[in-house]
């Protein structure tokens, strides 16, 4: 072998190994910036940045590297931590794959954001031992968007079997803290589904033709009780007056049926009247093939 070669083949290998190190270095230092960063910009930018980061080179060989959805889960833990909110609280197993439980609901479930392989990229914040994805998140998009059947199916119906009502309530709540701060920190775009409380939203059903018998069983189902059940009288549906504060709404618009909760603070959303009112809920779930509520067909495939 010439000079000329020797000299070429040692200068790819410096080169390559001096790529490795600092592939490494920089590595070292994204992950400092997630830890350590108080700002919400930092921290977004250092998990964006690690989430599609690979240590690969040749010659220099890294034992060990965090999976993409484990950036995910520290940011939106720290992301709370910032405003000083403990409750979702991350721990790493020893093969290195960081979890996360809500405190209010202790070991009934644990969570991890599972990367979402479709074409939208992002993240599936999920339940482990029922595989319900809550809600999508995506880094680059800045995007939150909740799945209103995964949540229907994992507190509505799993969850109300083993916990209180107060506590799925409190669980539900760093959810949408972190909604919040995602949007008003970091500027997401979110839909909160059948959590969002404000008068003003509409939760339109997957079942564009629903039929009237489905609101017929409702009206049975409250003879001789409190509740204040009557017909819409400008358009097709239903009114149900839930307590003194109250209302539930289910009416026929062009395109679909849709609920709308109206409260006088604006604190009630379809999740809570769902969980509080034991009548609705199964009536709910008994005709739930007609009833579903949508989410974001981009985002979750019905």
């Amino acid at each position: 072998m010439s000079n000329e070669k020797i000299t070429t083949q040692m200068n790819t290998f410096t080169d390559t190994l001096k790529a490795g190190l600092d592939a490494g270095e920089m590595y070292v230092d994204l992950i400092n910036q997630l830890i350590e960063t108080d700002d919400a910009e930092q921290l977004l930018g250092a998990a964006n940045k690690l989430s599609v980061y690979e240590l690969k080179n040749d010659f220099v060989k890294y034992p060990f590297q965090y999976q993409p959805q484990d950036y995910y889960l520290v940011l939106a833990s720290r992301l709370l931590q910032f405003h000083n909110n403990e409750s979702l609280e991350t721990s790493i197993d020893d093969a290195g794959a960081v979890s996360a439980r809500l405190n209010q609901l202790g070991n009934s479930a644990k969570f991890q954001f599972v990367m979402d392989k479709s074409k939208n990229g992002g993240a599936l914040f999920t339940e482990t031992k029922t595989n319900e994805a809550l809600f999508y998140l995506n880094l680059q998009k800045r995007m939150m968007r909740f799945n209103n059947r995964s949540l229907v199916n994992l507190f509505v119906e799993k969850l109300s079997e083993v916990t209180t009502i107060i506590q799925i309530q409190q669980a539900i709540n760093p959810l949408m803290t972190l909604a919040h701060y995602l949007q008003t920190d970091l500027g997401f775009s979110v839909d909160l589904g059948i959590l969002d409380t404000s008068n003003a939203a509409k939760y339109y059903l997957l079942n564009k033709h629903m039929g009237l018998e489905v609101i017929d069983k409702l009206f049975v189902s409250t003879e001789g009780t409190d509740y204040m059940l009557m017909n819409l009288t400008n358009e097709t549906g239903m009114s149900l007056q839930m307590d003194s504060n109250s209302k539930l709404t289910l009416s026929s618009g062009r395109e679909s049926w849709a609920f709308s909760v109206s409260d006088e603070k604006e604190a009630v959303s379809f999740f809570d009247i769902l969980i509080r009112f034991k009548l609705i809920r199964t009536w709910f779930m008994d005709n739930r093939a007609s009833l579903e509520i949508k989410s974001d067909p981009m985002i979750f495939k019905e």
